[in-house]
């Protein structure tokens, strides 16, 4: 919920008959908007979005179950795509002069990608006598996949089982959305040859899925990479093995 400021200052400015400005106060769903808003400690701030579609309770069950999974045994599998219009936002320019650049004004190459969030399986912690405290577990970008085109069921089964589950251990619950080729039978399959499960994020919830958080890192570098003169999937790849530490 947005910050709302003290009703006693919640003012806009009007026009009236004559054509002067006027003060008024106006609200709008029980927030407030006003002119000023820096002199009461408040500044115009990019939004972030939830979804209306959520359904809470379905979103507290999911937590809950969550709960019953120790942090190192969490594996976090997602997909996410971009196109050679990645280019850095923003540059350097003399003061009051624009900063000017160029690139293309379609996309003439998308690649996709596929990787999993999760504790290095070099750095996975040991047990230790009690009551020393188990050590929390380093996450990094494994198993990462960079392709043309979108994902499908096909795709998606193989890079499960022949680079997701070499780097899995038994009783690890991978944690996936709820799009169509994660729900194959064929998933529960082959997670269960290794001795581990999938867990599935309630609908329009990614922001329970913690490798949501790295794919802005990830094009971050690749638009670094473009600047150094690589091609987008040479950036892209690049930017992969930058960010995979396995």
């Amino acid at each position: 919920m947005g910050r709302v400021c003290a009703e006693s200052r919640a003012r806009h400015f009007v026009r009236d008959e004559f054509g002067l400005a006027r003060a008024k106060r106006r609200e709008f769903d029980g927030d407030v908007v006003f002119a000023g808003a820096a002199g009461v400690g408040l500044d115009a701030q990019k939004k972030s979005w939830s979804y209306q579609e959520r359904d809470e309770a379905a979103r507290a069950e999911f937590v809950k179950a969550l709960a019953q999974v120790a942090v190192h045994d969490r594996v976090y599998v997602d997909e996410s795509g971009c196109d050679d219009r990645l280019q850095r936002e923003h540059g350097w320019s003399p003061r009051g002069e624009p900063c000017l650049d160029t690139r293309v004004g379609h996309a003439t190459e998308r690649l996709s990608v596929i990787a999993a969030w999760m504790p290095s399986p070099t750095l996975m912690p040991t047990p230790m006598p009690m009551p020393m405290p188990m050590p929390m577990p380093m996450n990094v970008l494994v198993a990462a996949l960079s392709f043309d085109g979108t994902c499908h069921s096909r795709l998606f089964e193989l890079w499960l089982y022949v680079m997701l589950c070499p780097v899995l251990h038994a009783g690890q619950v991978v944690i996936l959305d709820n799009a169509r080729f994660h729900r194959k039978k064929a998933v529960q399959r082959i997670l269960k040859k290794v001795g581990c499960r999938a867990l599935f994020l309630p609908a329009y919830s990614p922001d329970l899925n913690l490798i949501e958080a790295q794919w802005h890192g990830l094009k971050t570098r690749v638009r670094t990479n473009r600047v150094q003169g690589m091609t987008f999937k040479l950036a892209l790849d690049s930017a992969l093995l930058q960010h995979d530490l396995c």
